[in-house]
């Protein structure tokens, strides 16, 4: 919500995010309880759901419908200076021949070339005016993070991203039958064919786009991106540790060292 109409805002809490409004079309009629919804935050919220044309007037809005519809709402949102960040991959591409190679035709494309598509770990100040914000996917998140302090030194000769995910990435629809707990159980099955990570604007300069091999696990959520990285010749294991344990992110990383026993 706008500043002081933060329900019980205080001098203490007016620089924090507020949360004034929660509105979805598809598992949630207006006056359910948030928890109803998402049971893993009872306790945590009282909100209800609310029409779209109720929600209260904000700063940010945060969009996360299913994939190819945020492009029809994203269009009315972004007014009065109201900062959008958009979590599906409707404007996740810049080129509109490029989206359409990889998702078909698209509903907005007047907004593809303006849209800010990074990393907040690595992109922070660039997109500090954006008024519309793409967010990476779990993959290219998982990725590039770890792959940035090699890239940003040009260390990198060759990557293969495999990439796991738990079979929440599916959608709360459960996509196909083969994302059902029972398909799932005790198994680990490719998720999708091989493909490129989407990298455009992800650090402080673009990262080459690399094959990326989806797979899902028999957990519920998260994604996990081993990086299978060929430095440059004469570069050793510890001096590419080094790197890595030197490189400067604005996020939360903790590097696992060899010696260390848990992990």
């Amino acid at each position: 919500m706008k500043g002081t109409d933060c329900p019980g805002v205080d001098d203490e809490c007016r620089t924090r995010t507020c949360i004034g409004g929660i509105c979805g079309d598809t598992f949630a009629a207006a006056g359910t309880p948030l928890p109803r919804a998402h049971p893993n935050l009872r306790g945590a919220s009282g909100l209800k759901f609310v029409p779209r044309n109720e929600l209260p007037d904000a700063d940010v809005v945060f969009t996360c419908p299913p994939h190819t519809q945020a492009m029809a709402v994203v269009p009315g949102l972004m007014r009065d200076d109201r900062l959008v960040i958009d979590l599906s991959a409707d404007f996740r591409l810049r080129a509109l021949p490029t989206y359409e190679r990889w998702y078909g035709a698209h509903g907005a494309p007047e907004l593809l070339e303006g849209a800010f598509y990074g990393l907040s770990e690595l992109s922070r100040d660039e997109r500090r005016e954006a008024e519309l914000v793409a967010t990476p996917g779990c993959y290219p998140t998982a990725g590039v993070l770890a792959l940035a302090p090699l890239a940003e030194r040009g260390l990198l000769a060759d990557v293969v991203i495999d990439a796991k995910q738990g079979v929440s990435g599916a959608g709360r629809g459960g996509g196909d039958v083969g994302s059902h707990g029972a398909a799932v159980v005790s198994s680990e099955f490719a998720a999708g064919r091989v493909s490129r990570v989407h990298a455009r604007g992800a650090g402080p300069r673009p990262v080459t786009p690399a094959p990326a091999a989806p797979n899902a696990l028999r957990y519920a959520d998260g994604c996990v991106a081993p990086d299978g990285a060929i430095v440059v010749s004469g570069v050793t294991t510890d001096q590419a540790a080094a790197v890595v344990a030197a490189f400067e992110v604005d996020g939360i990383r903790r590097l696992i060292e060899r010696e260390d026993e848990e992990v």
